[in-house]
Formats: structure tokens, C-alpha cells, sequence
């Protein structure tokens, strides 16, 4: 961890006060959940007063111990997706250790647990990408939204955190006030993928299509095309960026009405012959991230 934090930016310039390191500031912050202290100088200062020494330098290798405003000051201008390897280092070694199988409970599954929050709110600082909310006194103010997921398990008093999901979503009411017309959402997830969605029933082009981008290969499902809804393509880019086209695929996919399949699917839910609970999880993050978006257009 300290290796990751050495390479933090640091906006410190010139004569400004260069007493602390910005891995001691990191590793400060890291503290204050690990010791479950409000204030990781305070919590040392009292071991030192009751034991006669602290465990800053054994326990974490801080030299010196930032206060509290200190360390906002270093750590504010670092911007968040800079940890986002170090913690998908973090969650692959608990893998490969087995650490994670104790959380496994339901079918043998990982527990998810989201919390949307904001972490920047302000009626004087903004930027472009701030999410806007006007209030009943008239004033605007900015945020900046985000979903933490977590990895829980019954009976377990620890949790794992996991990189925090981004989430935006802009629109624009323009004959119903309060239903948007048109809406453009981003979507980060914690595996570092991303998805933006072009939403609005306004467009004079009726479109229903969805494109993914893998690593070997990029698929488009159309669902307008009566014969061609899926095409693939072996298409992908190398180490270098240099770009490799092969063949062009279209697999037979049944024409089936969907909302048949749909409620198909769902009486054979009823019946017992899928997995209920894993249908209900699935179903609860569409709706958790279908809340997030509102909430984003909302403000």
C-alpha cells in the first residue's frame, strides 16, 4: 500500500510546507477505518499517553502522523479511480487466498450490498460534470453522486469494500416538465468496465440497439431487424493499438415475441424451475442502478 500511495499526486509546490509525505497522508486516511478512530493522530496520541508509546511506524510505516485538515489537503486533489488498481490487487490476492469463500452463502454466491451516496456537495464550487439540484430557496446546488458496493455475509462483523461505482445521468424535460425526453447516462462498475446509454423517445430515427466491446470480440444486437439481430464481429485491438478485423457472424436467433418469453419465464419461476433467489438479486441491482440514474436526473 505504501508503494501505491508514494506515486499519489502531489500539488504541493515550491516553498509549501513539505513536512509530510503524501504515503504518510494515505496511509493515515487507510488507518482511520482500520483502527475505527475518527481521527488517527488522536487515536495515537491517546495509546501514547496510556501505553507509553504508538504503533504508527510498526503497524503501518508512517513516519510522521498528518492531522486531520492536513491530510484532507493532501489527499482532496488525488483523484479517486488513482486507488482503483490497488484495491483490484487487494480483492485478487483475497481470491487467490481463499479469504473470500467465507463470504460465500446463498447457492454458493457473493452477498453485494450499494449504497448511494454523495461525496462533493457545495452551493459555490461546481464543474461541468456536476449533478445540479435546484433547491426551494432558489440556490443551486452541486453534487457529485457515487454507489460503494460492498461484499457482506451473514454472520460476518467485516465487510469488503469494493471500488465505488460512478453514476450520471443528464436530461432534458421539454413538453412534460418532471418526464425527460431525452437522457444520457455513464455507468462505471467496480471491474472497471463502463456502459453509456442514449435514451429518448423525441428521435425521429426509432432505434432499439445495443453494442458490446470485448477484448477478442465486438457484438451488436439490433432488435429493429426482423432476421439480423445479432451480429459478430471478430474484431479487437492488440497490445500496441494496432487494430485486427476477421469475420463477420450472424447466428439464427429465435424470433420469439418477447413478452411472451417474459411471462414464459416467469411461470416457470412460479413453478419452481429456476432459481428464484438468483432472479431476485439480478432484479434488485437493475432497480438499485435504475434508482441511481433517477436520483441523478433528479438532481
Amino acid at each position: 500500500m505504501r508503494t501505491a500511495f508514494s506515486v499519489f499526486p502531489d500539488e504541493r509546490r515550491g516553498g509549501n510546507n513539505q513536512q509530510y509525505p503524501i504515503e504518510d497522508a494515505g496511509l493515515s486516511a487507510f488507518s482511520v477505518f482500520f483502527t475505527q478512530s475518527p481521527s488517527f493522530l488522536d487515536y495515537q496520541t491517546r495509546m501514547r499517553q496510556a501505553c507509553g508509546r504508538d504503533n504508527a511506524q510498526s503497524l503501518f510505516g508512517i513516519h510522521e502522523i498528518p492531522s486531520d485538515n492536513q491530510i484532507r489537503n493532501l489527499l482532496d486533489p488525488v483523484p479517486a479511480d488513482t486507488v482503483y488498481p490497488l484495491m483490484a490487487e487487494l480483492g485478487d490476492e483475497l481470491y487467490q487466498a481463499g479469504y473470500l469463500d467465507s463470504f460465500r452463502s446463498i447457492s454458493d454466491t457473493l452477498l453485494l450490498a450499494l449504497d448511494g451516496t454523495d461525496f462533493f456537495s457545495s452551493e459555490k464550487l461546481s464543474c461541468p460534470c456536476c449533478l445540479r439540484a435546484v433547491q426551494k430557496s432558489g440556490s443551486t446546488r452541486y453534487r457529485h453522486t457515487v454507489v460503494t458496493p460492498v461484499l457482506v455475509a451473514p454472520g460476518k462483523e467485516h465487510v469488503i469494500p469494493l471500488a465505488p461505482e460512478f453514476v450520471t445521468a443528464q436530461g432534458s424535460a421539454s413538453i412534460h416538465p418532471g418526464v425527460e425526453d431525452v437522457v444520457f447516462c455513464f455507468l462505471r462498475f467496480p471491474s472497471g468496465k463502463i456502459a453509456h446509454m442514449h435514451l429518448s423517445w423525441l428521435d425521429p430515427h426509432k432505434m432499439r440497439k445495443m453494442t458490446v466491446v470485448g477484448d477478442q470480440k465486438m457484438v451488436v444486437f439490433d432488435d429493429m431487424e426482423p432476421e439480423r439481430k445479432v451480429t459478430v464481429y471478430e474484431k479487437r485491438a492488440g497490445p500496441a493499438g494496432e487494430l485486427y478485423s476477421g469475420d463477420i457472424s450472424i447466428p439464427k436467433i429465435s424470433t420469439h415475441e418477447p413478452l411472451r418469453l417474459e411471462c414464459t419465464y416467469f411461470l416457470e419461476l412460479i413453478d419452481g424451475q429456476h432459481d428464484r433467489s438468483q432472479v431476485a438479486r439480478d432484479g434488485a441491482r437493475v432497480v438499485r442502478a435504475l434508482e441511481m440514474l433517477t436520483n441523478s436526473l433528479s438532481a
